[in-house]
């Protein structure tokens, strides 16, 4: 595991500033909570002169919303996606509409000539992405996926703490807890699940992008799974590579909790609360000094978009977000959530059988929550 190393990947924040300078028009697609949140990301950077956003079920309410936001001199309102395609200005385009429209929304887009930011959770199959992935490379286009946690500078510290402090002995067990809570505030507006999508589609990319950044790209195989009460929950035991992961999602939660905790083969023990974000470490329960690239460099989400954007003009190929490089997240989330179809089928005809999360641990590895 290398150290954080984000800043000089990226550039500095003087940096990002001065490479967005350009004047663009972008598109939006979809009106909901999140591209709320994308209008107002993107309206807070300058080199984007406007914002195209399209909105074919909300848009009466959006466009009191644009008003008052006093956006109105920054955002054109569409109520179908047509203007958008026959657009020559538009190079570039978000997709936040429905997960189950994502995919034609991107071959529409890539088909009329746009670079494409498929936001989480981008397209359910390998198929599907490969497909996207195709169709812009013939065109010599971009096309990413909006997981935007590769770009949260205090998971490439947590990692440089693991390496640092840890070495040499391998990491023994990682659990991830993602829990949402219904109606939390997060962007200034209320959070509400995405009934469209199941708890694993819409939450497991997140944790696949942090076990990215803490231990590369690997495949990821799905060992268990355990529904928890209702369908708005679940836990999964996964194989990360060489790594044993537990991981705990939920998107109605009680309250939120973003957490990762690491214990080594040595017993060490690191953690990261990232619930409010930039988060709190941990060592063997000694909290550590706070991510001092936190208020250097941009925020994750408007990271993603001027890297995007960037992209668009550059054509590094590295940016981790390209739908290239994140393929594996995608394979990874379609393996789990047919697991948890077949698993729900066989629940439904078969006898409940009582089984266990995970086997029992080994005597010389103590649970998470046990002090040592």
């Amino acid at each position: 595991m290398p150290g954080n190393t984000i800043s000089g990947r990226f550039g500095s924040g003087r940096q990002r500033e001065m490479q967005t300078t350009t004047p663009l028009e972008v598109a939006i697609v979809g009106g909901g909570r999140w591209g709320k949140i994308l209008c107002k990301a993107l309206a807070g950077l300058r080199r984007v002169r406007t914002i195209h956003l399209v909105s074919r079920r909300n848009a009466r309410g959006m466009q009191d919303w644009i008003a008052g936001q006093q956006l109105a001199g920054r955002v054109a309102l569409h109520g179908k996606l047509d203007p958008v395609l026959w657009n020559a200005r538009i190079t570039a385009a978000i997709v936040a509409n429905l997960p189950a429209e994502h995919f034609a929304t991107a071959r529409w887009l890539l088909e009329n000539g746009k670079h494409v930011l498929v936001e989480k959770p981008f397209v359910p199959t390998r198929a599907e992405a490969q497909a996207l992935i195709n169709m812009a490379d013939a065109r010599g286009l971009v096309v990413a996926a909006g997981f935007q946690f590769f770009l949260a500078t205090y998971l490439h510290y947590f990692r440089s703490v693991v390496h640092k402090e840890g070495h040499p002995h391998p990491v023994e067990l990682t659990e991830i807890t993602w829990h949402d809570a219904l109606g939390e505030e997060r962007w200034s507006l209320t959070r509400r699940p995405d009934a469209t999508a199941a708890v694993i589609g819409d939450i497991l990319p997140h944790v696949l992008t942090v076990l990215t950044v803490l231990f590369g790209r690997h495949a990821a195989q799905t060992i268990a799974i355990l529904p928890q009460k209702g369908t708005a929950s679940v836990r999964l035991e996964l194989a990360y590579g060489p790594h044993a992961v537990r991981v705990s999602l939920a998107r109605a939660a009680a309250s939120p909790r973003r957490s990762v905790e690491i214990v080594n083969r040595e017993g060490r023990r690191f953690a990261l609360d990232f619930t409010q974000e930039p988060g709190t470490v941990l060592q063997d329960g000694r909290a550590l000094p706070g991510d001092l690239l936190w208020d250097a460099l941009p925020r994750p989400l408007p990271a993603e978009l001027a890297y995007f954007l960037d992209e668009t003009r550059d054509r590094h190929g590295t940016l981790p977000l390209l739908a290239s490089e994140t393929m594996h997240i995608i394979e990874a989330t379609e393996a789990a959530s047919a697991r948890a179809s077949e698993e729900q089928l066989r629940r439904l005809y078969d006898p409940p059988v009582e089984r266990e999360y995970l086997p029992p641990r080994p005597p010389s590895m103590p649970a998470m929550n046990e002090r040592r």
